[in-house]
């Protein structure tokens, strides 16, 4: 079971840019953080919940996704591999 994808979409897309429902961009500092807070704590009770009540029965795993940035070299020079680099820091 996932309890979420990629809750940072959700937070940074919904209520930083807006690009993502509902479409906010009035407090970017603050609501992206609000929503992820809560986010966590509602995975949380879903894992729990799922935990007690479900898996004991189901035999099941749960979590949830997220997403990452990965950057490969695009050739063996130096320069490819150093913005490799650069672009996971």
């Amino acid at each position: 079971w996932i309890t979420f994808n990629e809750p940072w979409c959700s937070c940074v897309k919904g209520y930083c840019d807006g690009e993502h429902a509902p479409g906010r961009t009035e407090k970017p500092g603050t609501e992206p953080y609000v929503a992820g807070h809560n986010l966590l704590l509602a995975h949380a009770a879903a894992v729990a919940l799922y935990r007690s009540d479900y898996q004991p029965e189901q035999k099941g795993v749960i979590g949830i996704t997220l997403n990452a940035e990965w950057f490969e070299p695009a050739s063996s020079a130096e320069a490819d591999a150093k913005a490799s680099r650069e672009a996971l820091e």
